[in-house]
């Protein structure tokens, strides 16, 4: 759920919020007005992120026990502390920018370049979505929050997410 007035964002499980977001800033075009207001949630469809959705670690499993009990734990390999960007795609023309603000000049470039690609890979979809003849004009609301949180909103949603919004 995305609440603009309170700029929050807040990961839900069956109705019940698992984690709590404050939006550090937010960018929300005036032809948002335009959105259609329905007591139904936005469908998530399509994503594009500068990280990976589901990360893995691959690990040899041991033959027993005590080889088990005698290895060290196994942990996630570390990821990069750089920028995390993710654009959602959702149905009735919605898209959400999760960006986490740079930090360097390089992040910065990379952010910018990461738009920049994202940009044509949604027009793209868009021209594909107009031969078919869907003529919905999409609506951008762009949201900046802490990379660690933007991670963990993005892997924890479900292929099936619905995205409730209030405005």
């Amino acid at each position: 759920m995305v609440d603009l007035p309170a700029r929050r964002l807040t990961l839900e499980i069956a109705g019940l919020p698992v984690r709590a977001v404050s939006i550090q800033r937010l960018r929300v075009p005036t032809a948002f007005r335009k959105v259609e207001a329905t007591a139904h949630p936005f469908v998530w469809q399509a994503y594009h992120a500068s990280i990976s959705r589901y990360p893995i670690t691959e690990v040899e499993a041991p033959d027993d026990t005590l080889e088990a009990q005698q290895r060290p734990p196994i942990l996630p390999p570390r990821e990069d502390s750089g920028g995390v960007w993710v654009y959602l795609a959702f149905d009735r023309g919605l898209e959400l920018w999760l960006l986490s603000p740079p930090t360097s000049l390089s992040e910065r470039l990379q952010r910018w370049l990461f738009v920049g690609r994202t940009h044509l890979w949604r027009e793209a979809r868009l021209v594909a979505a107009l031969l078919q003849g869907d003529a919905t004009i999409p609506v951008s609301v762009v949201l900046e929050l802490p990379p660690g949180d933007i991670r963990a909103v993005f892997r924890a949603l479900p292929d099936s997410a619905r995205l409730a919004l209030r405005y």
